[in-house]
């Protein structure tokens, strides 16, 4: 059997009320907090808008690569991404028992939209292959929540 080939990531955070400050190995500082609706500052995206960055993000970069090996290329990409959940699993009451809802994203949705040379076939091949191997994909479809990001061809 091969042996595994880990890969480690690492951020370190601080946070001041709602607001969550991060620094990526990299060196980039990513803020998160909630809107002056919901009871932050304002001063950054949500973290669940962040999260659908980061699979935008996560998708990109794989699908570059798979379209590398299949021998197209993407030159340009365009992300409408949508997500949503139920509310009631987070704000359910009392705090201290088990929500009969669930907190996390139930669907993911979205259309992708690229320049490219590939062929439908090619894109079609695109489609199945990343949700297999795009890592953060992957952990959505396995957390049950469902992931209908389509990638299309542009006219």
């Amino acid at each position: 059997m091969e042996k595994a080939q880990m890969k480690l990531y690492s951020i370190k955070s601080e946070s001041n009320g709602y607001q969550l400050t991060t620094k990526s190995e990299s060196n980039f500082i990513v803020k998160t907090d909630l809107s002056q609706k919901a009871g932050g500052k304002g001063e950054g995206a949500s973290s669940i808008e962040l999260f659908l960055a980061s699979l935008a993000g996560c998708e990109n970069v794989t699908a570059q690569l798979i379209a590398q090996n299949l021998g197209f290329t993407i030159f340009q990409s365009s992300f409408d991404i949508k997500g949503e959940r139920d509310d009631r699993g987070l704000n359910h009451t009392p705090i201290t028992e088990d929500s009969p809802f669930t907190s996390r994203l139930t669907r993911i949705w979205g259309t992708v939209y690229i320049d490219t040379d590939g062929t439908d076939e090619q894109i079609n091949q695109l489609n199945y292959i990343l949700k297999k191997r795009c890592p953060l994909a992957r952990m959505v479809i396995d957390s049950g929540c469902k992931l209908e990001i389509e990638w299309k061809k542009l006219d």
